[in-house]
């Protein structure tokens, strides 16, 4: 199953899905040379924040875990078991306090995939919070260093 295709299935905003991918797009852009972030990982880093709330229509409270099970249910295109798994803690680890230690899937990684999944999903938080109303007005105008933070 492709990405669009499951965005449809499961009714996601669509609008407020895009403008958290672009936001966290823009985010691992500014932080990739920084951080050392692989290319490859941009491309998950797009497909998580698209799902972010792919389960948010059938559970609200706990859409998180719903939508992380939704994603491991499902083979999407273009993403091998592995980058699911990541994917998937990305949607899990995207609201409420996040938990690794009790999540399966993040447990399931080598440690390079739980590294990964954490760092993908504090860019997904921020994306997200940059846009709570799901409004879609935040723009990023700017990233600049300062005291070790951005």
């Amino acid at each position: 199953m492709d990405v669009a295709t499951l965005l449809d299935s499961y009714k996601v905003d669509l609008a407020h899905a895009r403008k958290v991918a672009d936001l966290a797009l823009a985010l691992y852009d500014a932080v990739a040379d920084r951080y050392g972030l692989p290319a490859r990982q941009r491309r998950l880093l797009e497909v998580g924040a698209l799902l972010h709330n792919v389960g948010l229509t059938t559970d609200p409270p706990a859409h998180h875990l719903v939508g992380r099970d939704i994603v491991l249910r499902h083979q999407i295109e273009g993403l091998t078991p592995r980058e699911r798994a990541v994917v998937a803690c990305m949607v899990a680890f995207h609201r409420k306090k996040v938990r690794p230690a009790l999540e399966p899937a993040f447990l399931a990684l080598g440690k390079k995939g739980q590294r990964e999944s954490l760092r993908l999903a504090a860019i997904l938080r921020v994306a997200d919070g940059l846009d709570y109303s799901q409004s879609q007005r935040t723009e990023l105008l700017a990233l600049a260093p300062a005291d070790g933070a951005l």
